[in-house]
């Protein structure tokens, strides 16, 4: 008993000895906790359909097509209503309201745009269609203006005045040259910025399988050039036209671009990241199924409307400024830092800058919560509807312009004493 007494502290030694060794060796009991590795980030080749994100907007390209053909809808019919209330003093309040109007008016544009991205990018459809729908689309609107100025406008200005057609033409331009906020030129077809811009992705996005292919492909991509110099030729005939150098007849009206100019170098941006995001998959030894794979899943759905979020916000930033620079740049020139009424004349200028387009893409800034919400990988079974959605907007615009042509007929005849 002695012995096993005198064992026994010995044992308790070694085993304080080896707990102790033990402690040493955990980080988390003799000091400070140990750092948990940071988890790497995955890259995009690495994304599946088993190890994508749950998370997927409940916005599909369906709806925001409705919601962009809807601030068409009334985009046009403050057209009408603005046109009214300059000619006859008649017209609904809430359409002449530039302030709300401009935020369907800037809207209508990029809604459509990443709807029909979506579309191009789950590739069901191809560009072929897309371009012969859009730009079907603004030749029918070149063609119904054409059809109400020259049957209805045409007509009351050559009764009006008492003069032909062609005096009747000349009669009623100068009468919309006397109107303030008329600046040389009106604009409404969106149809020919959508057409544009399918245009632009169309040539730095498609490949042609039996022309232009390999070397010759870099000719095919310069083609990229026609519609963006048809957009800048578009500001320099809306500046010439506001500082009267030249002068507009009003049948140009449904030619001219209707967007602001940095919303196509937005554009220009967009296509440019999916474009750098393909290269840098395929780059990995990964092919072009894989990748078309890899762009239905919710990954990359989200981060397309991540990267859509920032564009927006940085481009409406530059946007702004240099709606800023235009404005003092104007101020100087005509030298009206020195005016009486400078506010007076600082309004003036921004007025005339942002006609030309710049100072608009900040409204696109309203779209961010819509972007959040949107995701481009959402599909729908009934495809009807979605080629039912332009055939009705466009029947409701014919039936706005038609009503609003009557209305605006009977105005004039009503202010004349005709009627």
């Amino acid at each position: 008993m002695e012995l096993d007494n005198e064992l026994i502290p010995e044992e308790k030694k070694n085993a304080e000895e080896t707990v102790t060794a033990a402690e040493a060796e955990v980080p988390a009991a003799s000091g400070e906790p140990e750092k948990k590795k940071k988890k790497r980030r995955r890259q995009i080749h690495e994304v599946t359909a088993e190890n994508d994100i749950r998370y997927r907007g409940p916005l599909s390209y369906r709806h925001l097509k409705i919601l962009g053909w809807f601030c068409i809808i009334i985009s046009q019919i403050a057209v009408v209503e603005q046109l009214k209330e300059h000619v006859t003093g008649n017209a609904i309040p809430f359409f002449c309201n530039d302030r709300i109007i401009s935020l369907f008016t800037f809207a209508a544009l990029p809604l459509l745009l990443i709807s029909i991205f979506s579309v191009l990018l789950q590739k069901r459809s191809n560009y072929r269609s897309t371009l012969v729908i859009n730009g079907a689309l603004a030749l029918g609107m070149i063609g119904l203006f054409m059809l109400i100025y020259h049957r209805y406008i045409l007509g009351l200005a050559g009764a009006f005045f008492n003069t032909a057609n062609q005096s009747a033409a000349d009669a009623f331009d100068d009468m919309m040259s006397t109107i303030p906020s008329f600046r040389g030129f009106l604009t409404f077809n969106i149809f020919i910025d959508v057409f544009l811009c399918v245009l632009v992705m169309f040539f730095l996005d498609y490949t042609p399988k039996h022309f232009f292919t390999g070397k010759k492909l870099l000719i095919f991509r310069s083609f990229v050039i026609i519609p963006l110099i048809y957009e800048l030729a578009c500001i320099l005939i809306k500046i010439m036209a506001t500082e009267r150098f030249i002068t507009l007849p009003f049948w140009v009206s449904p030619l001219l671009t209707t967007k602001p100019p940095m919303s196509i170098l937005m554009f220009l941006s967009i296509v440019r990241f999916i474009k750098i995001r393909e290269k840098k998959y395929l780059a990995t030894g990964k092919s072009i199924e894989e990748y078309h794979e890899f762009l239905k899943t919710n990954t990359n759905s989200f981060q397309f409307s991540r990267h859509l979020i920032l564009t927006v916000t940085v481009y409406s930033l530059l946007d702004f400024l240099l709606l800023i620079f235009l404005t003092a740049i104007d101020l100087v020139v005509l030298g009206r830092l020195d005016a009486s009424d400078l506010p007076l004349a600082l309004a003036e200028s921004l007025a005339k800058v942002n006609s030309w387009g710049f100072g608009g893409t900040a409204g696109m800034m309203d779209l961010i919560p819509i972007i959040l919400l949107f995701s481009y990988t959402r599909t729908h079974k009934q495809k009807l509807i979605d080629a039912a959605i332009p055939v009705v907007s466009v029947i409701v615009i014919v039936l706005v312009y038609l009503d609003g042509g009557f209305q605006l007929i009977q105005g004039v005849l009503r202010n004349s004493g005709t009627i």
